[in-house]
C-alpha cells in the first residue's frame, strides 16, 4: 500500500535556487511522514507561468542543471514535471493516475474539478491524484486544492490558497478501494473563496517582487476601502500606507469615512488637499480650458482632479518604494468609467476582474472576517459617486451597477452579441449605452494596470476590440 504525499508548494517564477530549497524542505516533510513518493506540482522548480523564459537558452540550461541535481539528490521518490525535460514515466501502478498541474483558479473551479475527478475515478475504477500549484503570479492565481480520489468515489483534498501536504495511503485491493474520509466536497461560500484568491494575489505579487509594501489612495469610497482591506489582510497594516486627497467636491462624510477606514485597518494615512494644486492648474490652463466645444459637465476639469490624485499617490509609492494599488473594478474598466493617468494609475489592480456588485459583497465579507465594521456601513450604503463635480452620481453616466454588470457579463464574459442583448430582457437604452461605452473605451483597457483574472474565459473567448473601430451596432 504506497503512501503518496502531494506537496502543494508556492514557488516564484525564475528563482531556481529558492525554489529548489522549497522543494527540498517539502521533500523532507514527506520523508518524515513516511511517504513512499513525493509528488510536486507542475513548475515547482521553474515557477509558473514561465512565459518568454521558455525561449531563453540561459534559463533552460540553468534549469536543466538544477533539475538534474535535484533529482539526483532526492532520488526516484520525487516526481517532477518541468519544462526542462520531458516527463518521466510514473513508477506507480497503472491503476494510480497522477497529474502534476498548474491550473489557474477561476471562481467555482476547485469544486468543479473535485466533482469531475470523483466521478471519473469511480467510473474508471482507478485512483486519481492531482498535485496542483498554489500562489499568485502576475495575473494568475493558483488555488492549490490538490486531491486524491478513490475508485469508490471518495475524495480527500488539500487546502485552498496556501501550501499544504496531502497524504494518502493507496490500496490496490479492489475490496478496499475507497478513501475512508467523507466523499463530500469541502464547502465554502464563493465570495469567501474569491476574497482569499485576491488576498493571495496581492501578497504574492508584492512579496515575489521583493517590494516593502503597498500604497492606497483612500477616496472614502467602497473600492479603495476594499483594496486597502485586501492589502492589510495580505501584508499586515505596517506594510500599507495611504493618502486621502480631498478636492473641491469632496463631502465631509466622505473624508471622515476615509479617515475611519484607515483607523479601522490600523494603517497610516496622510491627508493632503488637492484644491491648491487644482486651482493653480486651472489658472495655468485657463486659455486651454476656454477653447473647444461647450462642455456643461466640465469633463476636462473633472479629469484634472483625478490626475492630480494619481500624481500624489505615485509620489508616495515612488518615495517609499511601495507598489501603488489601483482601485478600479471590472464594471468601470469595461465601460471606461475612469480617468486615464488618474484613477487608473498603479502597478497592480486587485479588482480588475471583480464586478461592482461583488465589491459590495466582498466588503461585507471583509468585515465578517474580523467580526467588526472595518469598512464603515456608511461607505457600503452610499450611492456611488466620483465626487468630481457637484451632486455627481455614477448612475448619471452609466447604468445602475446591477443592470450594468448583468449586461456586461453576457456581452464581455459570455460573448453574446449586441443584437442578442438588444432582443433580450435588458432595457434597450442600457444595452446601447453599455455596449457603446465598452467599444469606445478599448484604448483605455490597453493602458490599464493588470490584475488577477478570476473569471473562467467563455468559449469562444471574446477577443479584445481594436482600439480604432468604426463599427457601431447600437446606431
Amino acid at each position: 500500500m504506497p503512501r503518496l504525499a502531494l506537496m502543494q508548494v508556492n514557488p516564484s517564477v525564475g528563482d531556481l535556487d529558492a525554489n529548489a530549497g522549497l522543494i527540498r524542505r517539502a521533500f523532507a516533510r514527506a520523508v518524515e511522514a513516511r511517504a513512499d513518493f513525493a509528488v510536486f506540482p507542475e513548475g515547482a522548480l521553474s515557477g509558473m507561468p514561465v512565459g518568454g523564459l521558455a525561449d531563453d537558452a540561459d534559463f533552460l540550461g540553468r534549469g536543466k542543471a538544477a533539475l538534474d541535481f535535484l533529482s539526483a539528490d532526492l532520488g526516484e521518490r520525487a516526481l517532477f514535471r518541468e519544462i526542462f525535460r520531458p516527463d518521466a514515466e510514473s513508477p506507480l501502478d497503472p491503476r494510480i493516475r497522477i497529474s502534476q498541474a498548474a491550473k489557474p483558479y477561476y471562481r467555482g473551479s476547485p469544486r468543479d474539478t473535485w466533482r469531475e475527478a470523483a466521478a471519473l475515478a469511480a467510473g474508471d475504477r482507478v485512483w486519481l491524484a492531482e498535485c496542483n500549484l498554489v500562489g499568485g503570479q502576475d495575473d494568475h492565481v493558483f488555488a492549490g486544492g490538490s486531491f486524491v480520489a478513490s475508485p469508490g468515489g471518495g475524495i480527500r483534498t488539500a487546502a485552498l490558497f496556501r501550501e499544504d501536504m496531502l497524504l494518502a495511503d493507496i490500496s490496490l485491493n479492489p475490496e478496499a478501494g475507497n478513501i475512508p474520509d467523507s466523499p463530500d466536497f469541502p464547502q465554502q461560500e464563493e465570495i469567501a473563496e474569491l476574497y482569499q484568491a485576491l488576498t493571495l494575489a496581492v501578497r504574492d505579487y508584492i512579496d515575489k517582487n521583493r517590494l516593502p509594501g503597498a500604497a492606497v489612495s483612500l477616496s472614502g469610497g467602497i473600492d479603495s476601502a476594499l483594496v486597502a482591506a485586501l492589502a492589510v489582510d495580505a501584508l499586515g497594516p505596517d506594510r500599507v500606507a495611504s493618502l486621502t486627497l480631498p478636492g473641491p467636491f469632496t463631502s465631509g462624510q466622505t473624508l471622515a469615512d476615509a479617515r475611519l477606514v484607515a483607523a479601522n485597518l490600523g494603517i497610516s494615512i496622510r491627508e493632503i488637499s488637492i484644491v491648491p494644486v487644482y486651482e493653480a492648474t486651472r489658472s495655468a490652463l485657463a486659455d486651454v480650458l476656454a477653447d473647444g466645444p461647450d462642455d456643461p459637465e466640465n469633463l476636462a476639469e473633472q479629469n484634472l482632479q483625478a490626475r492630480i490624485r494619481g500624481m500624489f499617490i505615485m509620489a508616495l509609492a515612488n518615495r517609499r518604494g511601495l507598489l501603488a494599488l489601483n482601485c478600479s473594478n471590472k464594471s468601470e474598466a469595461l465601460v471606461g468609467y475612469g480617468t486615464l493617468y488618474g484613477d487608473m494609475v498603479g502597478g497592480f489592480s486587485p479588482l480588475l476582474d471583480v464586478w461592482k456588485t461583488d465589491v459590495w459583497k466582498l466588503a461585507r465579507h471583509a468585515n465578517a472576517l474580523s467580526g467588526r465594521e472595518r469598512i464603515p456601513k456608511s461607505i457600503i450604503d452610499r450611492i456611488p459617486s466620483a465626487e468630481l463635480r457637484a451632486n455627481q452620481e455614477d448612475r448619471q453616466s452609466i447604468p445602475d451597477y446591477p443592470v450594468l454588470d448583468a449586461i456586461l457579463a453576457c456581452f464581455a464574459d459570455q460573448g453574446l452579441s449586441f443584437g442578442a442583448l438588444a432582443c433580450g430582457d435588458f432595457p434597450e437604452a442600457d444595452v446601447k449605452k453599455a455596449v457603446r461605452l465598452h467599444g469606445q473605451s478599448a484604448f483605455k483597457r490597453r493602458q490599464a494596470p493588470f490584475g488577477p483574472i478570476v473569471t473562467r474565459p467563455a468559449a469562444p473567448k471574446r477577443r479584445p476590440l481594436p482600439t480604432g473601430n468604426r463599427f457601431r451596432p447600437w446606431e
